[in-house]
């Protein structure tokens, strides 16, 4: 396993930033933390090759926005140990984000986009570390994600605000974890497992791959935070090869395509009112809680551009037990 694909820069991260308080290449530290027992992600007491690939590449990518990458093909249902291990996930182990959201205004910005940004529930602007970068670009605003990548260009303060609104929504989603996962699921962007850039017109396909026979609901999520989703049945073991999600266009910039797999023939708007607990909640309320046993998720992000840009990074393409990702 290679720590990122050629387009990207492999991190390295100190003892502040390590999941065990030692310096560490990004590849090692979660490699580290899924040998513990945060890869078990069916909770069966076993960690597979497949699971170990998944978690680590879902984890770096989701932390350090780089991709690694597969160089061996050997049989990744076999067990990485010989025998059962009672496996503990560490404390410091994965969950959705903690904190605001913190956004950084690049240069001067005019007083009605601070007063609109600080008025956001759950954001911050900062003059520090950042998950969101605001520059304005001649008559035009753009918002860059951690590792330099954009997000999205909007053409005034009123979408500007509308888009972190949007993202505000789906974030804790996208990052949910399943605690009483039962059987994995996992998603994949194109033929190559480990691609992460996809240009203008070129179509794509996805693959979904449930360790049960389940009802699959795929999300496709652009960049404006616009969804558009399908429902299915799948095997147990087989890849759901959809060959007609379409070819690639604008809107440009990363694309977040999220799965969620019930172990049962079902109604789907039904199903996500029982797998997500939404006590009394009112139309356009919060989801609370968490999914219910016997369902798996997984998500993969790519980025989608023009095919003359310059490759000098992508922000990850993860498949994981993680959540869905939703906007209006």
């Amino acid at each position: 396993m290679s720590a990122a694909d050629e387009t990207q820069i492999a991190r390295d991260v100190g003892p502040a930033q390590s999941v065990h308080g030692q310096a560490h290449g990004a590849l090692t530290d979660l490699l580290l933390l899924g040998l513990s027992g945060a890869a078990d992600t069916n909770h069966d007491q076993t960690i597979t090759y497949e699971e170990l690939y998944q978690f680590v590449k879902g984890e770096v990518s989701r932390r350090h926005q780089h991709t690694p990458q597969l160089q061996a093909v050997t049989d990744l249902n076999r067990p990485v140990f010989d025998t059962q291990a009672r496996l503990k996930v560490p404390s410091s182990g994965i969950g959705p984000p903690s904190g605001s959201l913190r956004v950084k205004i690049a240069g001067q910005a005019p007083p009605a986009l601070r007063g609109a940004l600080a008025a956001l529930r759950d954001a911050t602007v900062t003059e520090g570390s950042y998950d969101l970068l605001l520059a304005q670009e001649d008559v035009d605003y753009r918002l860059y994600l951690a590792n330099g990548d954009t997000l999205c260009s909007l053409p005034d303060v009123e979408t500007v605000v509308t888009r972190l609104t949007r993202y505000l929504r789906v974030r804790e989603l996208v990052q949910l974890q399943h605690p009483r996962q039962t059987f994995n699921v996992w998603l994949q962007v194109g033929t190559d497992s480990g691609k992460t850039v996809f240009a203008e017109g070129e179509r794509l396909s996805i693959a979904v791959k449930s360790e049960r026979e389940a009802s699959f609901l795929l999300l496709n999520i652009d960049p404006h935070g616009f969804v558009s989703a399908r429902t299915g049945q799948m095997g147990a073991g087989v890849s759901q090869i959809l060959t007609d999600i379409g070819p690639v266009e604008p809107p440009l910039g990363d694309r977040i395509f999220a799965t969620l797999c019930l172990a049962a023939s079902c109604c789907w708007p039904r199903a996500l009112d029982q797998a997500f607990a939404r006590p009394g909640a009112g139309r356009g309320a919060r989801a609370t809680g968490t999914p219910q046993a016997g369902s798996g998720m997984g998500h993969n992000v790519v980025r989608t551009c023009d095919d003359q840009a310059p490759l000098t990074s992508t922000f990850s393409s993860r498949s994981l037990d993680e959540g869905l990702r939703c906007g209006t």
